[in-house]
């Protein structure tokens, strides 16, 4: 029974220690973009600016700041939630509709 013990566990180590070199992949491999939810301008805007060009040195990839402002920060929560990611293929289905269909009717 030992015997068997240790096999599964050296197979379990190898599977461990093998499996994030086969997912692995260079992060970030695209623009990186920063939705901002409020004007330009302002102090969040500032600062997301100053984050941006922050990490566009440390991970030697553009990182570009957005402004969506409107609505306290709606309209950029529902333009981030339906953008397309570049990681991940989804169907090209409307902006309005997924929001109008996630909104509940009154």
């Amino acid at each position: 029974m030992q015997r068997r013990t240790l096999l599964q566990a050296g197979g379990a180590a190898v599977a461990t220690l093998a499996a994030p070199h086969l997912l692995a992949q260079e992060w970030p491999y695209a623009p990186v973009r920063i939705v901002v939810g409020f004007p330009p301008g302002g102090g969040t805007d500032a600062l997301a600016r100053v984050v941006a060009a922050k990490l566009t040195q440390m991970w030697n990839q553009q990182v570009i700041v957005e402004t969506k402002a409107g609505v306290a920060g709606v309209l950029a929560a529902e333009y981030t939630a339906c953008s397309r990611s570049c990681a991940t293929a989804s169907s090209a289905t409307s902006c309005r509709s997924c929001w109008s269909a996630s909104r509940p009717t009154c």
